[in-house]
């Protein structure tokens, strides 16, 4: 890092008494940018709910100008979840929409002037505008405005280490609540699901699905690599033992067990029409082997999905993550990160397994 006036600037990480600081966190960047650097330190006071401090870096480039297309702002609706927002609301707009009513006879153009004037000046006044970053949707009010609090927190903190207690207390409240915020997401969305198929309406228990099935893009390896090293670096730090074994399918999509699938399919809450046009595409499938030149007998194929297909990656995975549930149903061997058990690692066909000793290991 450059030279700072402050220290707490100069180091990334602090002990949990708060007597030990590292600089462990870096910003890497390319050779070919490095006299472009002005300046990089660590921002002691950014809340990130971690005892790693947020690292920053100045970067000088000169790029050609660009015109941004001006998009209309728009209002934060997200705010009317909250009872308090919702109710200042409906009274500002009932408050705005009362001399509306009172006015004499107008034409339709001077009434929908009032309508939509009474609409933007309440919004603008109680609901603002929406930010640049994005929230997860399961994020609550509640959860903001004690993240704002926690904010507020650390800032003490750092003038008065005494008041670190409250700190510590704020970061797990809001753990809690982000848990149970996201578990009642989950829970809506399945019985959104559960309506949505009840009322034969695939296209929405499709698109519903896709907001909470694990197989996203923009995904790749590098997000378990990354995740792996840092729990490695975490055992080597506090000087625990760790094993890990690498498992590899051999010729992943051909041992595929299609009864076993289309179980998964239904398992999962996949609409039975999905599962009857699948299997309808490999009820009749049959191979052959070639040998010596000379074919055999055609024979009905009962495992394997096929080859170069768009749908086979997500069939394997679907019939794996059945595989894995089953296989680690209740099982708490693993690594303990803040009360979640981590036992495996997955990406596409490459499984990590993880353990803290050679004989849990030899279990999983």
């Amino acid at each position: 890092m450059f030279k700072q006036k402050k220290d707490s600037r100069q180091w990334t990480w602090e002990s949990p008494d708060q007597k030990t600081h590292n600089k462990i966190d870096y910003i890497i960047i390319s050779n070919r940018w490095k006299t472009s650097v002005t300046n990089a330190r660590s921002f002691p006071s950014a809340d990130v709910g971690s005892d790693h401090q947020l690292v920053i870096t100045n970067i000088r480039l000169k790029f050609h100008a660009k015109k941004k297309p001006n998009y209309p702002k728009q209002y934060d609706i997200f705010r009317l979840k909250s009872p308090e927002h919702r109710k200042n609301y409906e009274v500002e707009i009932g408050g705005r929409f009362a001399p509306l009513l009172e006015q004499p006879d107008t034409n339709t153009e001077t009434t929908w002037e009032g309508i939509k004037t009474a609409f933007n000046e309440t919004s603008k006044k109680v609901l603002g505008f929406k930010k640049g970053h994005k929230e997860k949707p399961w994020i609550s009010e509640e959860v903001i405005q004690l993240t704002n609090e926690r904010s507020r927190a650390k800032q003490e903190r750092i003038k008065d280490p005494t008041k670190r207690g409250r700190y510590n207390f704020l970061s797990r409240e809001i753990k809690r609540k982000v848990k149970g915020c996201r578990d009642q997401w989950l829970k809506d969305l399945c019985k959104k699901v559960d309506n949505a198929h009840q009322a034969a309406k695939s296209k929405e228990v499709y698109s519903t699905i896709k907001k909470i099935t694990r197989f996203r893009p923009g995904r790749s390896t590098i997000d378990q690599l990354f995740t792996l090293r840092q729990i490695v670096e975490k055992h080597l730090e506090m000087r625990k033992a760790l094993f890990c074994c690498y498992i590899d399918f051999e010729k992943a999509f051909d041992s595929v067990w299609q009864e076993g699938l289309w179980k998964a399919l239904g398992f999962f809450g996949f609409p039975n029409k999905i599962t009857c046009l699948l299997k309808a595409l490999y009820n009749k499938s049959a191979s052959t082997v070639r040998v010596n030149g000379e074919l055999t007998d055609w024979f009905t194929t009962l495992v394997g999905v096929r080859q170069g297909c768009v749908i086979s990656p997500q069939l394997f995975n679907i019939l794996l993550e059945m595989t894995m549930l089953y296989a680690l149903h209740d099982s708490n061997i693993g690594v303990n990160i803040q009360g979640q058990v981590v036992n495996n690692l997955r990406f596409a066909d490459d499984i990590a397994l993880i353990a803290n000793s050679e004989e849990d290991l030899q279990t999983l």
